[in-house]
């Protein structure tokens, strides 16, 4: 099955061991609006992780010639594929999900912000344990933009044992 999310494209920024995945699910559910941001795993390893088009592999796929009729599904594929660095993001077309102090929940975000409507946003998730996550959030491509939270977050089922609050999940 494959799921429509309510933004043009979520990026992942997965830092963590793979088997400790959590977020990879999105891409799965659905792939052509979810982009993978992997800063954990190596070239040397690109085969076994999340980045299994990584390296050498994926430079010499692109290298050979696409025909016309491939070139929106290429644009499609390139723009959702696994990259191995946080990208440049627009401020007024894209925000963070991430609980932090001057995060509003995205249903009501001030008009003041000067943010696109949630269907054409990119909506970034960093998906790492929870002092990895704060560290990231202040990564200079992501420390300019805006967070938002969920306006009512679930009670936490991760399975990994974290005490860092509500709206933490």
């Amino acid at each position: 099955p494959q799921v429509r999310l309510p933004f043009l494209r979520c990026d992942v920024v997965f830092d963590d061991a793979a088997k400790k995945a959590t977020s990879v699910h999105a891409k799965v559910l659905a792939p052509e609006q979810v982009r993978l941001i992997d800063l954990f795993t190596n070239d040397a390893s690109a085969n076994r992780t999340l980045s299994r088009c990584g390296g050498s592999a994926c430079r010499e796929a692109s290298a050979e010639g696409t025909s016309a009729a491939d070139s929106s599904a290429d644009a499609l594929a390139a723009a959702t594929a696994t990259v191995r660095e946080i990208p440049e993001y627009d401020p007024r077309t894209s925000a963070v999900l991430f609980p932090d102090e001057g995060s509003v929940p995205l249903s009501e975000v001030p008009a003041s912000w000067d943010l696109v409507p949630p269907s054409a946003m990119t909506l970034i998730v960093i998906d790492a344990p929870w002092r990895r996550a704060q560290v990231l959030r202040k990564h200079p491509q992501l420390a300019c933009l805006r967070s938002v939270r969920l306006r009512e977050p679930p009670t936490s089922r991760f399975w990994r044992y974290h005490a860092e609050g509500r709206g933490c999940v």
